[in-house]
């Protein structure tokens, strides 16, 4: 690997011809003239503020960081890439991603879909995290993350068919339009309101997160949950049946026991630090840190 980060002007820079490694040039604002090696395992431009005379390497076999370019219009992407992170690009014009990434790749500045055509596959997690819209914007089939913590709608959002990864709309606060498929990784619903017309799928493999719901009316829980339960808004849980067995379970608000039943196995952290009494229910087995009134069954 070659280390050059402080360097602030191309001028005069010879390149070795092969660099087994990757290459650091984050101080540059211009690559204007520069002759990469033809195959790099890596190649950090974190301060380019321009696409013009940037020629990249033919191969790239690691990620590509292009964190402050606002476009890339013009700019040709090796057909393959580990992951791509253009977290300032504010247009997709011109923009032609490569074929696959088998990582992640980051648009967290784009807020339009408009021209913006995604690669074939994306083997991580695609991060769309300033779009308050997904109308219009086709996924690829191979995905195994997307996160849209700015989206304010579920109309228009199509997930592709066999998605069942980590799916992050913490931003929603209605379940209107929301397709959410059999089985998922993790889900994070942070900002939903109300469990109106919520459909959850049947698997959830990780965490799911409801923070803002303050009613379970409507609530039907996954049948499993294998990591942590968030619902720190709920001041009652009357009603709400569990899973058997969870990851964690947050109750933060929680002001009453009356009608809570508990799972039978919480392997991780249980929180009902608001409630005052806690002497009718039974702590669950496999809790690893309780937080919450000390006179819970044991």
């Amino acid at each position: 690997s070659l280390s050059l980060g402080r360097l602030i002007s191309p001028a005069g820079l010879k390149l070795p011809e092969i660099i087994n490694g990757s290459l650091e040039l984050d101080s540059l604002t211009s690559a204007e003239g520069i002759v990469f090696p033809n195959n790099l395992r890596g190649l950090f431009l974190r301060g380019l503020t321009t696409p013009m005379g940037l020629k990249l390497p033919e191969i790239i076999n690691g990620s590509l960081e292009l964190n402050s370019l606002t476009s890339a219009e013009g700019l040709i992407f090796p057909k393959v890439l580990r992951s791509l992170y253009l977290s300032k690009l504010t247009t997709a014009k011109g923009l032609k991603l490569p074929e696959i990434i088998n990582g992640n790749l980051e648009l967290n500045s784009l807020v339009s879909v408009e021209g913006l055509k995604l690669p074939e596959k994306i083997n991580g997690s695609l991060e769309l995290n300033s779009l308050t819209t997904a109308e219009g914007l086709i996924l690829p089939n191979a995905l195994t993350g997307l996160s849209l913590v700015r989206l304010v709608t579920a109309k228009g959002l199509r997930l592709p068919d066999n998605f069942d990864g980590s799916l992050n709309i913490s931003g929603l606060t209605s379940s209107d339009g929301l397709k959410l498929p059999n089985t998922l990784r993790s889900l994070s619903l942070k900002s939903l309101i109300s469990a109106k017309g919520l459909k959850l799928p049947e698997i959830i493999n990780g965490n799911l997160e409801l923070n803002s719901l303050v009613s379970v009316e409507g609530l039907k829980l996954p049948e499993k949950i294998n990591g942590r339960l968030e619902l720190n808004s709920l001041i009652s849980a009357e009603g709400l049946k569990f899973p058997d067995t969870l990851g964690g379970l947050l109750l933060s608000s929680l002001t009453t026991e009356v009608g809570l039943k508990l799972p039978e196995t919480i392997k991780g952290f249980l929180d009902l630090r608001s409630l005052t009494s806690a002497k009718n229910l039974k702590r669950p087995r496999g809790v690893e840190i309780y937080q919450g009134p000390r006179d819970i069954q044991k």
